[in-house]
């Protein structure tokens, strides 16, 4: 694991920036060496987004999770996951898992940003928060959730959907460059966005933005 007091050349999902402020932000890189199937790679943004939610809910943080990879307080963007891995034929076996959480930013900090519907912890809840805590909290639930990892995926679907505070709410999404209009239904058991679309339901895998 590797993490950082001030991460200055940070990317999101589709080499977005993610911008962090020095000594307020918690950002941190988790590298996994676990045999894992290529096509279950689309997994660990809900793994490890369960895994944040699940410490900060111990933390008296109640958080929402967004598909696929956002963190949501108050319909405001909190964080986020980017997850990357190294695939040889059907397997791969190092993950890299990124998280980026917005902590103990002021109101100042995130109008710098200039990122709209962005917030923090501290705004939001009106607490400053002890940053290694967190942190130790997230990789112990992450490793929780590893340990038995694929045959834990219904029960890890599940959480997450419950964690989900967009289930059956219409969305808008790119998908191979093409907007698209839904419901959004849940993941499948690929970590793919369940969407309703003209009566019939589609699988969206994470390479897609949703809106």
């Amino acid at each position: 694991m590797i993490v950082t007091d001030y991460q200055y050349k940070g990317k999101g999902q589709r080499n977005n920036k993610w911008i962090s402020s020095k000594k307020n932000s918690i950002t941190f890189t988790v590298f996994i060496n676990q045999e894992v199937k290529s096509n279950q790679l689309g997994f660990f943004p809900i793994i490890a987004g369960l895994a944040v939610k699940k410490a900060l809910d111990s933390h008296q943080v109640k958080i929402s999770l967004k598909w696929p990879n956002d963190l949501i307080i108050n319909n405001k963007k909190i964080g986020g996951i980017l997850c990357e891995s190294k695939v040889r034929g059907k397997l791969s076996k190092f993950i890299v898992i990124g998280i980026g959480i917005n902590t103990n930013e002021t109101k100042d900090d995130i109008h710098k940003f200039n990122i709209p519907n962005t917030s923090s912890l501290n705004i939001e809840c009106g607490n400053t928060f002890q940053r290694e805590h967190i942190i130790s909290s997230i990789i112990k639930n992450l490793e929780l959730l590893l340990i038995n990892f694929p045959n834990n995926i219904e029960k890890i679907k599940e959480a997450w959907e419950l964690g989900c505070d967009h289930i059956d709410a219409s969305t808008e999404f790119y998908h191979n460059s093409k907007l698209i209009k839904g419901v959004f239904k849940g993941i499948s058991i690929d970590g793919s966005a369940i969407i309703k679309t003209r009566n019939r339901l589609q699988a969206i895998t994470n390479s897609s933005s949703m809106i």
